[in-house]
């Protein structure tokens, strides 16, 4: 999306007044847009995909960091054997 198109409201999200809507990118080649209702629709939704992947045995939340900021990362937990 352009600077014309609307305005950065975060690292590779842009907010565009004109036509109601919120894009974000997902990589170099996937930019979703939704209209704002749907926005917050989808963000309720990966809001509790996120929980429900934190109560889900097998899945650990592990965290790195990269250029001093921290990220959490969702991963299969490592088998036992894995660390014999």
């Amino acid at each position: 999306m352009s600077e014309g198109q609307g305005k950065e409201i975060a690292d590779l999200a842009w907010l565009d007044l004109s036509d109601g809507t919120v894009s974000f990118s997902l990589s170099e080649r996937v930019t979703l847009t939704f209209k704002l209702e749907e926005f917050m629709q989808f963000s309720n939704s990966v809001t509790s995909i996120v929980e429900t992947l934190k109560e889900t045995p097998g899945i650990v939340l592990g965290t790195y960091e990269k250029d001093g900021v921290v990220y959490e990362e969702f991963m299969l937990s490592p088998e036992d054997d894995d660390f014999n």
